[in-house]
């Protein structure tokens, strides 16, 4: 029987559980006393830090085991990652929102989370090339899977936009955020289902593309496609709907962006990195 959550997932021991919760419900606390403008910019501001949140999970998945010290190596498992990359980055915001607000540029806080997040992605991310070069890096599938789902949410989008035209205008940058990251998201998911025979742990993707695989035409196209259907239809309709909420809730409905990009954008960049790193 098919489960809704992904096998393998692990929770830290107790005490420090609760110490992420403690330092959880203390950022919450902070930026509500601080009210930080939420809108559209916010989104794109905290994307990189998704990439970051992927990236410290792939790391922690590796078979020869993680670099991170046992005390703390499951803050980094699922489902604990998402919440420590909650953490790191709302501390990261608050510091940023008393900087800016010292320099009297508030309204430019967004944009420094994005800049300080994609620093610390690309560092990140090099640093953890280089450090697993010595065993060989297989960059062609992660690349082709990444130019698959740029192309791909160029299209979705363009139609679209044709088609909803009022919530991708209203919704014009969050849109191609949420369409990009469950695009990805699939097309990793279907490199690594039809090519690197890389085995699903979440239930749904997996029987969905199980049941493509059953299909006459699995033999020439694959599996992988139908879970990238999939994604990119949800992806849009959810896109589309949480539009309509813009205007008479912002703070909500810019929230939930956020939740739905890090939904398909960090288990896409677990993958790509596992699939160069070669496991």
């Amino acid at each position: 029987m098919y489960l809704v959550l992904p096998s393998g997932l692990t929770l830290p021991d107790p005490p420090v559980a609760i110490a992420l919760v403690v330092a959880a419900a203390v950022v919450v606390a902070f930026l509500a006393a601080l009210e930080p403008r939420i809108d559209q910019w916010v989104v794109l501001g905290v994307t990189p830090w998704m990439v970051v949140g992927g990236i410290l999970h792939a790391l922690w998945g590796l078979p020869e085991g993680s670099p991170y010290p046992p005390l703390v190596a499951d803050l980094f498992a699922a489902p604990a990652v998402y919440l420590t990359v909650f953490v790191v980055t709302g501390a990261v915001w608050i510091g940023l929102i008393f900087l800016a607000t010292a320099a009297g540029t508030e309204d430019s806080t967004p944009m420094y989370l994005l800049y300080v997040g994609v620093g610390v992605a690309v560092t990140l991310l090099v640093a953890t090339l280089y450090w697993a070069r010595p065993a060989g890096l297989e960059p062609i599938w992660p690349a082709i899977a990444i130019a698959a789902a740029i192309a791909l949410s160029a299209v979705v989008w363009f139609v679209t936009a044709l088609r909803a035209t009022e919530a991708v205008s209203r919704a014009w940058l969050v849109t191609p955020l949420v369409i990009f990251a469950h695009t990805l998201d699939g097309t990793t998911t279907a490199v690594g289902y039809d090519v690197l025979t890389v085995t699903e742990r979440s239930p749904i993707p997996r029987l969905i593309m199980d049941s493509a695989a059953a299909l006459p035409t699995a033999e020439y196209i694959g599996a992988g496609w139908a879970f990238v259907v999939v994604k990119v239809a949800v992806a849009v309709v959810i896109a589309v709907y949480l539009s309509d909420f813009l205007d008479d809730d912002p703070v909500r409905a810019n929230l939930l962006y956020v939740v739905v990009v890090a939904l398909g954008l960090g288990p896409a960049v677990n993958n790509l990195v596992l699939f160069v790193l070669g496991i």
